[in-house]
């Protein structure tokens, strides 16, 4: 979490100087909390105020998405009941490989 964090806020000092950019791709108050094994994370809003503890989906070659839950807890209760019903969480499947490593897909059984 820390070096991502680090990573994305010095990339956003170096690629800009517009004070509204900030927020939409990325902010400093922003912090990575779950990657999907390539560069997108999901990550919680730690800015003081009314947004305070909503989750995003950080897209690298886009913006951050604020649209699917607006607490941690949303999103914990939302993975549980996918996990119980076998169910998707924001279009994707749970699944246990023999190995018993959980990993969430498109579709089920994949």
């Amino acid at each position: 979490m820390v070096s991502r964090w680090v990573m994305l806020t010095t990339i956003l000092e170096e690629a800009t100087d517009d004070p509204d950019a900030l927020g939409q791709w990325f902010h400093p108050a922003w912090v990575p909390f779950a990657e999907s094994g390539g560069a997108d994370a999901l990550v919680i809003d730690a800015r003081h105020g009314p947004r305070y503890g909503r989750i995003g989906t950080f897209f690298h070659d886009d913006r951050t998405y604020f649209e699917s839950y607006g607490s941690y807890a949303e999103l914990l209760e939302a993975t549980a009941e996918g996990l119980e019903n076998n169910s998707a969480v924001d279009g994707v499947f749970p699944d246990v490989d023999h190995d018993g490593r959980l990993s969430w897909s498109a579709s089920r059984g994949q």
